[in-house]
């Protein structure tokens, strides 16, 4: 079991380490004057509609789907099945969080625009707050009992 909690989060810590690269090279640049944003006045009117519409419906989309796709998953007749299951819900999930933050540190990157980059960094600190952990999988899954415990590591 221990395993499989180690490989759901280098899974999870790859994921978000994507963006989060891509905001310290957008900041990097930006700040150091080695790319210079586009002084489009548009693109700053798209991108402030853009951003964040793509980030609340990335959010919601995230929390439906994976409510929606669970009961199946919880269904499902042994413990390994489950765990199988829900970390493909897990990876579904995250990455959908994960493109509006590519997208915000992006249009942050064009326009130079700080509030796309906290958009972007405010989608990266929920997946992290939502990051996969023993006491998630048992709630997630419904689990008591003797799988409680097995997933729990007692």
């Amino acid at each position: 079991m221990r395993s499989y909690f180690q490989t759901l989060n280098i899974l999870f810590f790859g994921l978000v380490m994507g963006p989060a690269m891509l905001a310290i090279v957008a900041m990097v640049l930006i700040q150091t004057g080695s790319f210079t944003p586009l002084p489009n006045e548009m693109l700053g009117i798209v991108f402030g509609t853009a951003v964040p519409a793509v980030g609340i419906g990335a959010f919601y989309a995230s929390k439906i789907l994976f409510e929606k796709r669970m009961p199946a998953v919880i269904a499902l007749p042994t413990l390994e099945e489950k765990l199988e299951g829900y970390r493909t819900e897990l990876i579904l999930k995250y990455a959908l969080l994960e493109s509006p933050a590519i997208f915000a540190f992006l249009a942050y990157l064009l326009t130079g625009t700080m509030l796309f980059f906290a958009i972007g960094a405010a989608m990266l600190a929920f997946m992290l707050m939502v990051r996969p952990t023993r006491d998630s999988a048992v709630m997630h899954l419904a689990l008591g009992g003797e799988e409680a415990r097995v997933v729990r590591g007692e």
